[in-house]
């Protein structure tokens, strides 16, 4: 079962001796499989490099960093899918739990061993991560990874598992489910046979965007408009953090959904890069602290919608050429 209790143990920050204690006690308790497979991150939830502090793009291919580096990182990340050996769950919120219960017949607590789990503090939001027996990896070639607000992390995804948020006062340890309390669980075999595979119909019907087989990960806020990318760069004015947010949300959606269509993965989720954009809008607005609710609600209510990309679809397709001349570039340097 995965823990039902609130209760957690806080990473939110290295500058203080007990917070390095933790931080160490952190690193040495992570399961050995997931070593080579951990990640520097900023606090908005970027892969950095450790050495520079710099975004990292290739970061599915990048060496692990060392102790130190991780020791001194804002945040720390872990490489889900075949590197790993490892699928996360991930709950976003109140009505990802209704689909899980829905898809696999019960409540998390109540279907799945318990396991490693992790929370960025806010409401109903946690990972939960399993083990998957390399006799099993096939199995998930075909798999849908993303269902409503639940999310089944598995190849070119990463999650932060620790440390700086940029929302909340951090990443910390479901209670019960911390690494030095709990083991990492097998995810179960009857687990994997029921979540609904891609060729299968989906409950909502998609937009009729024709796949094209390529296998890539590309940078979502390249399929986004100009506008959608300086939003996220710079947040909003005071006085249009509404419209912005609704904006912004329907142009990441739509595209990370045209993108996973096209059987595309991202470097990183529509909501990472919308959670970077509220966390560059003011606090305030209007004296209040900044409804972060009410912003996500926003997002939310895109996701409901499915929208269509407001970038026109032929220069979608051309930015994706491109990438694809990329990648292919960087394979021949690698031969």
């Amino acid at each position: 079962m995965v823990a039902r209790q609130h209760g957690r143990t806080q990473l939110s920050s290295i500058s203080t001796p007990a917070n390095i204690h933790e931080r160490c006690k952190t690193i040495e308790s992570l399961p050995e499989i997931w070593r080579k497979a951990l990640l520097a991150f900023d606090g908005n939830k970027r892969p950095i490099c450790p050495l520079t502090g710099r975004p990292l793009a290739a970061w599915p291919n990048a060496a692990p960093p060392s102790f130190n580096e991780l020791l001194k990182a804002p945040a720390i990340g872990l490489r889900t899918g075949l590197i790993s050996s490892t699928l996360a769950f991930d709950f976003d919120g109140v009505e990802s739990w209704k689909t899980f219960k829905r898809l696999f017949g019960g409540q998390p607590w109540h279907v799945l061993p318990p396991s490693i789990a992790w929370t960025s503090g806010r409401v109903a939001r946690r990972q939960v991560a399993f083990f998957v027996a390399p006799e099993h990896h096939h199995l998930l070639e075909n798999k849908r990874r993303k269902i409503d607000d639940l999310e089944m992390r598995w190849e070119a995804a990463a999650s932060v598992i620790c440390g700086k948020h940029p929302l909340t006062n951090g990443y910390s340890w479901i209670e019960n489910c911390a690494p030095w309390e709990q083991k990492l669980a097998t995810l179960p075999l009857e687990i994997i046979q029921k979540i609904p595979d891609i060729r299968m119909a989906p409950e909502k019907p998609l937009r009729n965007y024709q796949p094209i087989g390529y296998d890539l990960t590309v940078p979502l806020d390249s399929f986004i408009t100009y506008a959608s990318s300086q939003l996220i760069k710079n947040g909003s004015s005071e006085g249009s953090c509404n419209d912005d947010a609704i904006r912004l949300s329907m142009d990441l959606v739509a595209a990370e959904a045209w993108l996973r269509v096209q059987g595309v993965g991202t470097d990183r989720t529509a909501q990472d890069l919308f959670d970077e954009y509220v966390g560059n809008c003011p606090d305030r607005i209007n004296g209040k602290p900044l409804n972060t609710r009410a912003m996500q609600a926003r997002f939310d209510g895109a996701i409901r919608l499915q929208p269509a990309p407001p970038t026109p679809e032929y220069k979608l397709i051309e930015r994706l050429n491109y990438q694809k001349r990329q990648a292919a570039k960087l394979t021949r340097g690698a031969v």
